[in-house]
Protein backbone atom coordinates (compact mmCIF):
# COMPACT_ATOMS: atom_id res chain seq x y z
CA UNK A 1 0.00 0.00 0.00
CA UNK A 2 1.19 3.55 0.01
CA UNK A 3 1.76 5.66 2.76
CA UNK A 4 0.11 8.46 3.74
CA UNK A 5 1.40 11.54 2.42
CA UNK A 6 0.71 13.83 5.80
CA UNK A 7 3.10 11.54 8.00
CA UNK A 8 6.61 12.03 5.16
CA UNK A 9 8.03 14.91 7.48
CA UNK A 10 7.89 12.51 10.63
CA UNK A 11 9.03 9.68 9.62
CA UNK A 12 12.60 9.80 10.70
CA UNK A 13 11.86 10.46 14.23
CA UNK A 14 9.04 7.69 14.33
CA UNK A 15 10.66 5.16 12.30
CA UNK A 16 12.06 1.56 14.21
CA UNK A 17 15.30 2.45 14.81
CA UNK A 18 17.87 -0.89 14.48
CA UNK A 19 19.53 -2.09 17.81
CA UNK A 20 22.89 -1.13 17.02
CA UNK A 21 24.58 -3.82 18.72
CA UNK A 22 23.30 -6.47 16.53
CA UNK A 23 24.34 -7.19 12.68
CA UNK A 24 22.03 -5.78 10.02
CA UNK A 25 21.35 -8.44 7.26
CA UNK A 26 19.74 -11.96 8.49
CA UNK A 27 18.51 -13.02 4.95
CA UNK A 28 19.03 -12.05 1.41
CA UNK A 29 17.01 -14.28 -1.76
CA UNK A 30 17.10 -13.17 -5.58
CA UNK A 31 15.25 -14.45 -7.84
CA UNK A 32 16.00 -14.81 -11.75
CA UNK A 33 19.40 -12.81 -11.46
CA UNK A 34 20.08 -12.70 -14.92
CA UNK A 35 17.18 -14.64 -16.02
CA UNK A 36 18.70 -17.72 -14.84
CA UNK A 37 20.11 -17.46 -10.83
CA UNK A 38 17.87 -17.62 -7.55
CA UNK A 39 19.72 -17.90 -4.51
CA UNK A 40 18.19 -18.07 -0.67
CA UNK A 41 21.05 -16.89 1.92
CA UNK A 42 20.42 -17.30 5.07
CA UNK A 43 23.40 -15.44 6.89
CA UNK A 44 24.96 -17.72 9.45
CA UNK A 45 25.15 -17.55 13.16
CA UNK A 46 29.15 -17.81 13.41
CA UNK A 47 30.92 -14.21 14.42
CA UNK A 48 27.59 -13.73 15.44
CA UNK A 49 26.01 -13.15 12.21
CA UNK A 50 28.71 -10.40 11.22
CA UNK A 51 30.48 -12.28 8.60
CA UNK A 52 28.79 -13.22 5.46
CA UNK A 53 30.81 -15.17 2.89
CA UNK A 54 30.09 -15.60 -0.41
CA UNK A 55 31.79 -18.63 -2.84
CA UNK A 56 30.75 -19.17 -6.45
CA UNK A 57 32.00 -19.94 -10.23
CA UNK A 58 33.01 -17.48 -12.24
CA UNK A 59 29.36 -15.75 -13.69
CA UNK A 60 27.64 -17.15 -10.98
CA UNK A 61 26.40 -13.19 -9.64
CA UNK A 62 28.83 -12.83 -6.60
CA UNK A 63 29.73 -8.89 -7.75
CA UNK A 64 26.34 -8.01 -8.94
CA UNK A 65 24.60 -9.54 -5.78
CA UNK A 66 27.13 -7.35 -3.68
CA UNK A 67 26.31 -4.16 -5.95
CA UNK A 68 22.62 -4.81 -5.78
CA UNK A 69 23.08 -4.71 -1.82
CA UNK A 70 24.78 -1.73 -1.59
CA UNK A 71 22.35 0.18 -4.50
CA UNK A 72 19.28 -0.83 -2.56
CA UNK A 73 20.62 -0.05 1.00
CA UNK A 74 21.96 3.20 0.19
CA UNK A 75 20.16 6.11 1.05
CA UNK A 76 21.61 9.46 -1.28
CA UNK A 77 19.15 10.28 -4.16
CA UNK A 78 21.71 11.83 -6.13
CA UNK A 79 24.17 8.85 -6.61
CA UNK A 80 22.29 6.61 -9.32
CA UNK A 81 21.43 3.69 -6.49
CA UNK A 82 17.73 3.43 -8.36
CA UNK A 83 18.84 3.43 -11.91
CA UNK A 84 21.50 0.67 -11.22
CA UNK A 85 18.95 -1.35 -9.75
CA UNK A 86 16.60 -0.95 -12.55
CA UNK A 87 19.74 -1.90 -15.15
CA UNK A 88 20.15 -4.64 -13.37
CA UNK A 89 18.38 -7.78 -14.76
CA UNK A 90 16.08 -9.67 -12.15
CA UNK A 91 12.58 -10.47 -10.79
CA UNK A 92 12.40 -10.09 -6.97
CA UNK A 93 14.99 -8.82 -4.41
CA UNK A 94 14.19 -9.59 -0.70
CA UNK A 95 16.40 -8.17 2.14
CA UNK A 96 15.51 -9.14 5.96
CA UNK A 97 17.03 -6.77 8.54
CA UNK A 98 17.10 -7.40 12.16
CA UNK A 99 13.83 -5.98 14.10
CA UNK A 100 11.75 -7.62 11.65
CA UNK A 101 12.17 -5.11 8.73
CA UNK A 102 12.03 -6.02 5.15
CA UNK A 103 12.99 -4.66 2.18
CA UNK A 104 11.57 -6.55 -1.35
CA UNK A 105 11.99 -5.06 -4.76
CA UNK A 106 9.70 -6.72 -7.75
CA UNK A 107 10.24 -5.81 -11.32
CA UNK A 108 6.78 -4.72 -12.55
CA UNK A 109 7.29 -6.57 -15.52
CA UNK A 110 11.10 -7.39 -17.86
CA UNK A 111 14.15 -8.38 -15.54
CA UNK A 112 15.31 -5.02 -16.39
CA UNK A 113 12.86 -1.55 -15.70
CA UNK A 114 10.50 -0.09 -13.98
CA UNK A 115 10.12 -1.71 -10.28
CA UNK A 116 8.31 -1.35 -6.96
CA UNK A 117 10.24 -1.19 -3.42
CA UNK A 118 8.26 -1.93 -0.27
CA UNK A 119 9.20 -1.85 3.20
CA UNK A 120 7.27 -4.16 5.86
CA UNK A 121 7.96 -3.21 9.15
CA UNK A 122 6.33 -4.60 11.98
CA UNK A 123 3.36 -2.65 14.01
CA UNK A 124 3.43 0.28 11.39
CA UNK A 125 2.46 1.33 7.95
CA UNK A 126 4.16 -0.11 5.03
CA UNK A 127 5.81 1.73 2.69
CA UNK A 128 5.37 1.18 -0.89
CA UNK A 129 6.59 3.34 -3.72
CA UNK A 130 7.39 2.48 -7.39
CA UNK A 131 10.36 4.05 -9.88
CA UNK A 132 9.98 4.30 -13.58
CA UNK A 133 12.54 4.20 -15.89
CA UNK A 134 12.49 5.74 -19.13
CA UNK A 135 13.60 4.14 -22.92
CA UNK A 136 17.13 5.38 -21.99
CA UNK A 137 16.86 3.61 -18.15
CA UNK A 138 16.72 6.64 -16.23
CA UNK A 139 14.72 7.03 -13.34
CA UNK A 140 11.93 9.74 -13.72
CA UNK A 141 11.35 11.08 -10.40
CA UNK A 142 8.77 14.53 -10.81
CA UNK A 143 9.43 17.19 -8.21
CA UNK A 144 6.32 18.55 -7.26
CA UNK A 145 8.03 21.29 -4.42
CA UNK A 146 5.47 24.34 -3.86
CA UNK A 147 2.00 22.29 -4.53
CA UNK A 148 -0.62 22.64 -2.06
CA UNK A 149 -1.29 19.11 -1.46
CA UNK A 150 -4.59 19.58 0.82
CA UNK A 151 -6.14 21.79 -2.21
CA UNK A 152 -5.17 18.83 -4.57
CA UNK A 153 -6.55 16.21 -2.37
CA UNK A 154 -9.81 17.89 -2.43
CA UNK A 155 -9.92 18.85 -6.03
CA UNK A 156 -9.33 15.16 -7.03
CA UNK A 157 -12.67 14.54 -4.85
CA UNK A 158 -14.55 16.19 -7.50
CA UNK A 159 -16.23 13.57 -10.07
CA UNK A 160 -16.09 16.35 -12.35
CA UNK A 161 -11.84 17.17 -12.92
CA UNK A 162 -10.58 15.33 -15.41
CA UNK A 163 -9.17 12.36 -15.17
CA UNK A 164 -5.40 13.33 -15.31
CA UNK A 165 -6.05 15.03 -11.77
CA UNK A 166 -6.23 11.70 -10.41
CA UNK A 167 -3.03 10.68 -12.03
CA UNK A 168 -1.54 13.44 -10.98
CA UNK A 169 -2.42 12.93 -7.75
CA UNK A 170 -0.91 9.17 -7.80
CA UNK A 171 2.45 10.73 -8.69
CA UNK A 172 2.43 13.36 -5.98
CA UNK A 173 1.70 9.94 -3.40
CA UNK A 174 4.51 8.08 -4.78
CA UNK A 175 6.87 11.14 -4.92
CA UNK A 176 6.14 11.71 -1.01
CA UNK A 177 6.44 7.19 -0.43
CA UNK A 178 9.79 7.42 -2.51
CA UNK A 179 11.16 10.61 -0.04
CA UNK A 180 9.90 8.12 3.17
CA UNK A 181 12.00 5.19 2.17
CA UNK A 182 14.95 7.22 1.47
CA UNK A 183 14.48 9.01 4.75
CA UNK A 184 13.80 5.32 5.95
CA UNK A 185 17.21 4.18 5.11
CA UNK A 186 18.96 7.12 6.34
CA UNK A 187 17.27 6.75 9.59
CA UNK A 188 18.49 3.19 10.20
CA UNK A 189 22.23 4.66 9.81
CA UNK A 190 23.18 1.70 7.51
CA UNK A 191 25.56 3.75 5.35
CA UNK A 192 27.17 0.55 3.38
CA UNK A 193 30.26 0.89 1.99
CA UNK A 194 31.27 -0.94 -0.92
CA UNK A 195 35.26 -2.07 -1.54
CA UNK A 196 34.78 -3.23 -5.57
CA UNK A 197 37.17 -5.89 -6.80
CA UNK A 198 38.87 -2.55 -8.69
CA UNK A 199 39.66 -1.00 -5.25
CA UNK A 200 37.66 1.42 -5.24
CA UNK A 201 35.91 2.58 -2.28
CA UNK A 202 32.34 3.67 -3.30
CA UNK A 203 30.48 5.40 -0.23
CA UNK A 204 27.88 8.32 -0.08
CA UNK A 205 29.78 10.49 1.96
CA UNK A 206 30.42 13.69 0.06
CA UNK A 207 33.92 14.45 2.16
CA UNK A 208 35.36 11.53 0.21
CA UNK A 209 34.74 12.65 -3.24
CA UNK A 210 36.02 16.49 -1.74
CA UNK A 211 38.95 14.77 -0.46
CA UNK A 212 39.88 12.77 -3.51
CA UNK A 213 39.29 15.78 -5.39
CA UNK A 214 42.14 17.79 -3.00
CA UNK A 215 44.41 14.70 -2.91
CA UNK A 216 44.54 13.18 -6.67
CA UNK A 217 42.42 15.70 -8.41
CA UNK A 218 39.59 15.45 -10.20
CA UNK A 219 40.58 13.29 -12.92
CA UNK A 220 41.15 9.91 -10.72
CA UNK A 221 37.90 10.41 -9.17
CA UNK A 222 36.30 6.38 -9.99
CA UNK A 223 33.36 7.80 -11.70
CA UNK A 224 35.63 9.97 -13.66
CA UNK A 225 38.24 7.81 -13.77
CA UNK A 226 40.08 7.33 -17.12
CA UNK A 227 40.20 3.51 -18.77
CA UNK A 228 44.00 3.82 -18.85
CA UNK A 229 44.02 4.18 -15.20
CA UNK A 230 46.10 1.28 -13.09
CA UNK A 231 44.94 -0.69 -9.63
CA UNK A 232 47.69 0.11 -8.23
CA UNK A 233 47.16 3.54 -8.49
CA UNK A 234 44.15 3.50 -7.26
CA UNK A 235 44.93 1.74 -4.08
CA UNK A 236 47.94 4.44 -3.58
CA UNK A 237 45.04 6.59 -4.44
CA UNK A 238 42.73 5.38 -1.47
CA UNK A 239 45.42 4.31 0.77
CA UNK A 240 46.54 8.23 0.92
CA UNK A 241 42.79 9.36 1.55
CA UNK A 242 42.19 6.76 3.78
CA UNK A 243 45.39 8.08 6.38
CA UNK A 244 44.06 11.10 5.96
CA UNK A 245 40.60 10.18 6.86
CA UNK A 246 41.88 8.26 10.10
CA UNK A 247 44.28 11.05 10.68
CA UNK A 248 41.16 13.30 10.77
CA UNK A 249 38.83 11.05 12.87
CA UNK A 250 41.67 10.94 15.58
CA UNK A 251 41.93 14.49 15.41
CA UNK A 252 38.50 14.80 16.28
CA UNK A 253 38.39 12.31 19.48
CA UNK A 254 41.70 13.93 20.50
CA UNK A 255 40.01 17.53 20.92
CA UNK A 256 38.18 17.06 24.00
CA UNK A 257 41.42 15.62 25.94
CA UNK A 258 43.80 18.54 24.60
CA UNK A 259 47.12 18.41 26.73
CA UNK A 260 48.32 21.69 26.06
CA UNK A 261 50.13 22.95 29.40
CA UNK A 262 50.08 19.75 30.93
CA UNK A 263 54.22 19.18 31.04
CA UNK A 264 54.31 22.16 32.56
CA UNK A 265 51.64 21.80 35.32
CA UNK A 266 53.45 18.54 35.71
CA UNK A 267 56.27 20.32 37.26
CA UNK A 268 54.47 23.30 38.38
CA UNK A 269 52.85 20.64 40.98
CA UNK A 270 55.48 18.73 41.39
CA UNK A 271 57.14 22.49 42.61
CA UNK A 272 54.67 22.83 44.94
CA UNK A 273 54.91 19.20 46.68
CA UNK A 274 58.69 20.60 46.81
CA UNK A 275 58.12 23.44 48.76
CA UNK A 276 55.59 21.82 51.32
CA UNK A 277 57.89 18.88 52.36
CA UNK A 278 60.39 21.79 53.12
CA UNK A 279 61.60 20.98 56.57
CA UNK A 280 61.23 25.35 56.78
CA UNK A 281 58.05 26.18 55.10
CA UNK A 282 55.72 27.37 58.10
CA UNK A 283 52.27 25.54 59.48
CA UNK A 284 49.57 26.40 57.91
CA UNK A 285 47.60 27.39 61.43
CA UNK A 286 44.39 25.28 60.41
CA UNK A 287 43.90 22.37 62.57
CA UNK A 288 43.46 18.76 60.48
CA UNK A 289 40.03 18.69 62.36
CA UNK A 290 38.34 21.44 60.25
CA UNK A 291 39.68 20.49 57.06
CA UNK A 292 36.78 18.74 54.49
CA UNK A 293 39.12 17.16 52.62
CA UNK A 294 40.41 13.42 50.91
CA UNK A 295 42.12 11.24 53.05
CA UNK A 296 45.92 10.51 52.12
CA UNK A 297 44.37 6.79 51.16
CA UNK A 298 42.09 8.87 47.72
CA UNK A 299 45.22 10.39 46.50
CA UNK A 300 47.37 7.44 46.68
CA UNK A 301 44.45 5.76 45.02
CA UNK A 302 44.65 7.97 42.19
CA UNK A 303 48.26 8.25 41.77
CA UNK A 304 48.61 4.77 41.58
CA UNK A 305 45.58 4.61 38.86
CA UNK A 306 47.24 7.29 37.03
CA UNK A 307 50.68 5.35 37.32
CA UNK A 308 49.22 2.24 35.47
CA UNK A 309 46.96 4.22 32.88
CA UNK A 310 48.95 6.89 31.80
CA UNK A 311 51.75 4.67 29.83
CA UNK A 312 49.10 3.88 27.55
CA UNK A 313 48.32 7.32 26.21
CA UNK A 314 52.25 8.50 27.10
CA UNK A 315 52.99 5.97 24.06
CA UNK A 316 50.90 7.76 20.96
CA UNK A 317 51.95 10.84 22.87
CA UNK A 318 48.23 12.06 23.65
CA UNK A 319 49.47 12.72 27.13
CA UNK A 320 53.10 14.05 28.37
CA UNK A 321 54.59 11.83 30.96
CA UNK A 322 53.82 11.93 34.21
CA UNK A 323 55.72 10.95 36.80
CA UNK A 324 53.24 9.46 39.50
CA UNK A 325 56.35 7.89 41.49
CA UNK A 326 58.30 10.87 42.23
CA UNK A 327 55.04 12.66 43.54
CA UNK A 328 54.14 9.75 45.62
CA UNK A 329 57.96 9.73 46.92
CA UNK A 330 57.23 13.97 47.58
CA UNK A 331 53.72 13.47 49.62
CA UNK A 332 55.62 10.08 51.40
CA UNK A 333 58.26 12.92 52.87
CA UNK A 334 55.72 15.13 54.31
CA UNK A 335 55.33 14.64 57.85
CA UNK A 336 53.22 17.83 59.00
CA UNK A 337 49.70 16.72 59.24
CA UNK A 338 48.37 20.10 58.39
CA UNK A 339 50.82 19.94 55.33
CA UNK A 340 49.76 16.81 53.61
CA UNK A 341 46.52 17.47 54.08
CA UNK A 342 46.78 20.96 52.31
CA UNK A 343 49.31 18.83 49.28
CA UNK A 344 46.21 16.59 49.27
CA UNK A 345 43.42 19.58 48.68
CA UNK A 346 45.65 20.80 46.14
CA UNK A 347 46.83 17.77 44.22
CA UNK A 348 43.09 16.14 43.99
CA UNK A 349 41.89 18.31 41.60
CA UNK A 350 44.54 18.44 39.28
CA UNK A 351 44.70 14.47 39.24
CA UNK A 352 40.83 14.40 38.78
CA UNK A 353 41.34 16.64 35.61
CA UNK A 354 44.63 14.09 34.75
CA UNK A 355 41.71 11.35 34.81
CA UNK A 356 39.39 12.93 32.85
CA UNK A 357 41.99 14.00 30.56
CA UNK A 358 42.22 10.21 29.81
CA UNK A 359 38.74 9.49 29.70
CA UNK A 360 38.24 11.91 27.19
CA UNK A 361 40.84 10.10 25.15
CA UNK A 362 39.95 6.33 25.72
CA UNK A 363 38.43 6.01 22.33
CA UNK A 364 41.54 7.57 20.78
CA UNK A 365 43.96 5.28 22.81
CA UNK A 366 41.55 2.22 21.94
CA UNK A 367 41.72 2.57 18.24
CA UNK A 368 45.04 3.29 17.60
CA UNK A 369 46.24 0.45 19.64
CA UNK A 370 43.96 -1.95 17.39
CA UNK A 371 45.02 -0.35 14.29
CA UNK A 372 48.85 0.12 14.84
CA UNK A 373 49.03 -3.58 16.55
CA UNK A 374 46.76 -5.58 13.90
CA UNK A 375 48.42 -3.55 10.96
CA UNK A 376 51.89 -4.22 12.28
CA UNK A 377 51.18 -7.73 12.55
CA UNK A 378 51.36 -8.15 8.83
CA UNK A 379 53.90 -5.45 7.76
CA UNK A 380 57.79 -6.79 7.20
CA UNK A 381 60.67 -4.48 7.92
CA UNK A 382 58.48 -1.62 8.17
CA UNK A 383 55.64 -0.57 10.51
CA UNK A 384 52.72 2.16 11.00
CA UNK A 385 53.28 5.08 13.94
CA UNK A 386 51.48 7.62 15.25
CA UNK A 387 52.68 10.97 16.69
CA UNK A 388 49.55 14.16 17.80
CA UNK A 389 51.93 16.04 14.92
CA UNK A 390 52.24 13.69 12.36
CA UNK A 391 49.09 11.42 12.29
CA UNK A 392 49.60 7.77 11.39
CA UNK A 393 52.63 7.48 8.85
CA UNK A 394 54.47 3.86 7.56
CA UNK A 395 58.41 3.66 8.63
CA UNK A 396 61.17 1.77 8.13
CA UNK A 397 62.86 -0.06 11.20
CA UNK A 398 64.89 2.64 11.45
CA UNK A 399 62.27 5.37 11.19
CA UNK A 400 62.55 6.83 7.75
CA UNK A 401 59.17 7.67 6.45
CA UNK A 402 57.81 5.98 3.24
CA UNK A 403 55.65 7.05 0.67
CA UNK A 404 52.52 4.92 0.92
CA UNK A 405 52.96 4.93 -3.07
CA UNK A 406 56.01 3.33 -2.13
CA UNK A 407 54.47 0.23 -0.05
CA UNK A 408 54.33 -3.15 -2.58
CA UNK A 409 50.68 -3.04 -3.56
CA UNK A 410 49.67 -6.17 -0.99
CA UNK A 411 50.93 -3.73 1.32
CA UNK A 412 48.96 -0.92 -0.11
CA UNK A 413 46.00 -3.06 -0.27
CA UNK A 414 46.04 -4.46 3.27
CA UNK A 415 46.50 -1.24 5.32
CA UNK A 416 44.09 0.59 3.02
CA UNK A 417 41.50 -2.01 3.72
CA UNK A 418 42.23 -2.41 8.12
CA UNK A 419 42.21 1.79 7.95
CA UNK A 420 38.86 1.78 6.09
CA UNK A 421 37.56 -0.97 8.53
CA UNK A 422 38.10 1.26 11.43
CA UNK A 423 36.53 3.64 9.93
CA UNK A 424 33.68 2.23 8.85
CA UNK A 425 32.87 0.12 12.44
CA UNK A 426 32.30 4.13 13.40
CA UNK A 427 30.31 5.31 10.12
CA UNK A 428 28.49 2.13 9.02
CA UNK A 429 26.71 -0.94 9.59
CA UNK A 430 27.55 -2.51 6.18
CA UNK A 431 30.93 -3.06 4.65
CA UNK A 432 31.08 -4.95 1.51
CA UNK A 433 34.24 -6.54 0.04
CA UNK A 434 34.43 -7.99 -3.50
CA UNK A 435 37.32 -10.66 -3.10
CA UNK A 436 39.29 -8.85 -0.37
CA UNK A 437 42.43 -11.55 -1.56
CA UNK A 438 43.67 -9.34 -4.56
CA UNK A 439 47.62 -8.61 -4.05
CA UNK A 440 47.49 -10.85 -1.22
CA UNK A 441 49.78 -13.19 -0.48
CA UNK A 442 48.58 -16.74 0.70
CA UNK A 443 49.18 -15.97 4.48
CA UNK A 444 48.05 -12.49 4.60
CA UNK A 445 44.71 -14.19 3.37
CA UNK A 446 44.64 -17.15 5.44
CA UNK A 447 44.50 -14.51 8.43
CA UNK A 448 43.12 -10.90 6.70
CA UNK A 449 39.20 -11.61 7.69
CA UNK A 450 40.28 -12.77 11.39
CA UNK A 451 41.59 -9.30 11.39
CA UNK A 452 38.92 -7.24 10.03
CA UNK A 453 36.82 -9.08 12.99
CA UNK A 454 39.28 -8.52 15.94
CA UNK A 455 39.14 -5.04 14.75
CA UNK A 456 35.89 -3.94 15.01
CA UNK A 457 35.01 -6.36 17.91
CA UNK A 458 32.52 -4.82 19.80
CA UNK A 459 31.03 -2.87 16.85
CA UNK A 460 28.01 -3.99 14.89
CA UNK A 461 29.96 -3.72 11.58
CA UNK A 462 28.80 -6.48 9.50
CA UNK A 463 30.95 -7.94 6.56
CA UNK A 464 29.50 -9.19 3.44
CA UNK A 465 32.03 -10.77 1.55
CA UNK A 466 32.88 -12.26 -2.16
CA UNK A 467 35.92 -14.30 -2.75
CA UNK A 468 37.64 -17.11 -4.75
CA UNK A 469 40.32 -17.82 -2.24
CA UNK A 470 40.56 -21.24 -0.86
CA UNK A 471 42.35 -19.83 2.22
CA UNK A 472 40.23 -17.42 2.84
CA UNK A 473 37.27 -19.97 2.51
CA UNK A 474 38.95 -22.11 4.07
CA UNK A 475 39.67 -19.99 6.94
CA UNK A 476 36.00 -19.16 7.66
CA UNK A 477 33.67 -22.17 7.18
CA UNK A 478 31.14 -21.43 9.49
CA UNK A 479 30.39 -18.25 7.54
CA UNK A 480 30.35 -19.39 4.11
CA UNK A 481 27.78 -19.59 1.66
CA UNK A 482 28.04 -21.44 -2.02
CA UNK A 483 26.05 -19.93 -4.62
CA UNK A 484 25.20 -22.91 -6.95
CA UNK A 485 24.87 -22.25 -10.66
CA UNK A 486 21.43 -23.21 -11.15
CA UNK A 487 17.91 -22.10 -10.60
CA UNK A 488 16.79 -23.78 -7.13
CA UNK A 489 17.14 -22.17 -3.35
CA UNK A 490 20.41 -23.14 -1.89
CA UNK A 491 21.18 -22.95 1.55
CA UNK A 492 24.78 -23.04 3.39
CA UNK A 493 25.47 -26.19 5.18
Amino acid sequence: MTTDMAGSTNYMAESTKLETSAPLLTHVRVDDLFGRYTYEIDVPKATDGRLLLLHGDNGSGKTTLLRLLWNLLSSADDRGHRTMLARTPFRRLLIDINEGLRIVVNKQGELLGSYDIVVEQPAKPNISCRYTVDDTLNIRRNRWEGLDVDQLLIVDEDPRMSPEIGDLRTRLENYYAQNQYIEFLASQCINPLLLADDRSLYSDDPELERLRERLAGTEDHPRVRPASARSGDIVARELRVTLRRVNDRLRTLTLGGQNTGSAGANTIYKNVLMQLAAAGLPSTGVSSESRTTSDRSDVEDLLQDLAKSSPRFEEFGLVPHFAAGEFMDLLATIRDNDRRRLAQEILVPYLDSLRARQEALKEAERLLRSLISIVNAFLVDKQITFTPRDGLTIVTDEGIPLDPASLSSGERQLTMLLCTTILASRDSRLFIIDEPELSLGLAWQRDILDALLDLTRGTALQFVVATHSVEIISGQPQSLVKLVRQKHVQRHA
